[in-house]
């Protein structure tokens, strides 16, 4: 791509200015981004600097262990509060309200010998357990007071004895912190498990998922007071290990322990607002990066781009002389005038006329303008094909040649040829690919027309 595209630095640079407005969307789209960037990282650099300023003085190694404790008691905070206020922490094991729902699998055109319905089942477990259904059911349920890992903990899955193949049988315990609440999570499950069934069914195998039984108890339940249990030891081990390390710290590791806590407190409790003097600073200089960087991808990309983007590209890739820049656009760019092709510019009737006078000069009859564009719909290809017609010049348009290789037939047999060709629309490769036939064919190229 690089090799083929000789035309010189101004008129890059000519044509990258005629695109000023795409080009200022992409640097105000840069600004935006690294300034908005650059506005979160000045907040944060003056968070950390403030800490650093409090703890000047304190070695690095008493730093890191005071910091390393700070973060266990973190982590413990976070086991303590779902300890405290957790609803499942707060439930009576021997009195649990439970809805017991049991499911038959089976698959249709099972050749597996019961297989399948058993992969099926499965699968269906695995999705009971999943953070799809619990976020269902916390959405649902709209208490602030219940959380995913309270519905992992008040819902399991196990095995029946109640029909003789268990292998395509599942049961699901759903408990609740009341009896109401057990049967509400149940209605979401079976409800879950109409609209999952119709979704997988495509692409896993056309299968039934029957409910075939449904009852509620009340009693002890091993799994919830299991729950309690691990949780309890979890919090028990974390606030043993905060204790133990607290007490390891050294007088100015407690010192930084302290001042690191009161700094998170006080993050916490009040949002810390970085001062406007460095957000304008980062912001200003975030913006400019953005421009700069932004700004020059996209020129680089647009002017080396799988696109032809001026009249030197088509020249350059058919090997042949450019007889005349089009365009039906009657607004001419402010920059036009600095291109040194301007006197390519020529209307249609004009270029039509000139070629109409070196066909017959040349004792042409029959000739064939090639695009590997699209130009079935194009005006400006309509009006140099009349002209030419009144001309007596027999005259056929063959574009998008790339994608209709049948048509290379006739190119090879009328055998003189104009290439027209399209900015920001016809592409290096194709044009190439199109003008090496011609070469090989020794095809009598009169020129190329450039349109845009």
């Amino acid at each position: 791509m690089f090799e083929t595209r000789k035309i010189s630095i101004w008129d890059m640079f000519i044509y990258t200015l005629s695109q000023w407005k795409k080009i200022a969307i992409a640097c105000l789209a840069g600004a935006i981004l690294f300034g908005a960037l650059s506005y979160y990282k000045s907040g944060k650099i003056e968070t950390e600097v403030t800490i650093q300023k409090d703890l000047e003085g304190f070695k690095d190694d008493e730093v890191e262990n005071a910091q390393r404790v700070a973060d266990l008691d973190d982590s413990l905070k976070d086991i303590e509060d779902y300890y405290y206020f957790s609803p499942v922490m707060t439930m009576l094991a021997s009195e649990v309200p439970k809805v017991t729902l049991t499911y038959y699998f089976e698959a249709e055109n099972d050749s597996t010998d019961g297989k399948l319905a058993q992969n099926i089942k499965k699968m269906y477990a695995t999705y009971v357990n999943s953070d799809d259904i619990s976020a269902e059911i916390v959405k649902r349920e709209k208490k602030d007071d219940i959380s995913m890992a309270d519905i992992s903990s008040l819902i399991d899955v196990t095995t029946t004895t109640q029909y003789e193949d268990t292998s395509s049988v599942l049961t699901i315990n759903v408990r609740g912190i009341n009896k109401n609440m057990a049967k509400e999570i149940a209605k979401i499950i079976v409800d879950d498990f109409e609209q999952y069934a119709i979704s997988v069914s495509d692409s896993v195998a056309q299968h039934k998922a029957v409910l075939v039984g449904e009852s509620y108890s009340c009693g002890f339940d091993q799994h919830i007071a299991d729950s309690q249990n691990s949780v309890r030891n979890v919090y028990t081990n974390a606030k043993t290990k905060v204790d133990e390390s607290l007490e390891q710290l050294s007088d100015n590791e407690k010192r930084a322990y302290d001042i690191i806590k009161s700094e998170k407190k006080s993050t916490a409790d009040e949002k810390i607002i970085p001062k406007k003097s460095i957000s304008k600073k980062y912001v200003v200089v975030g913006a400019f990066l953005g421009i700069v960087i932004i700004g020059g991808i996209y020129c680089f990309i647009y002017m080396f781009g799988k696109k032809i983007r001026c009249s030197a590209d088509v020249a350059n890739l058919t090997q042949s002389e450019t007889l005349a820049c089009i365009s039906d656009n009657k607004k001419e760019s402010i920059f036009s005038g600095m291109r040194r092709d301007k006197a390519l510019d020529m209307d249609i009737d004009k270029i039509a006329s000139e070629i109409s006078i070196m066909c017959k000069q040349q004792r042409i009859e029959k000739l064939c303008v090639v695009s590997t564009c699209n130009l079935e719909m194009n005006e400006l290809v309509k009006k140099f094909e009349n002209y030419l017609k009144k001309e007596e010049i027999k005259i056929s348009v063959i574009s998008d040649v790339c994608n209709k290789f049948d048509n290379i037939e006739e190119i090879v047999t009328c055998g003189n040829i104009v290439y027209w060709e399209v900015k920001d629309k016809s592409e290096f490769s194709s044009i190439k690919s199109i003008a090496s036939i011609g070469r090989r064919q020794k095809l009598n190229v009169i020129g190329n027309i450039v349109e845009g």
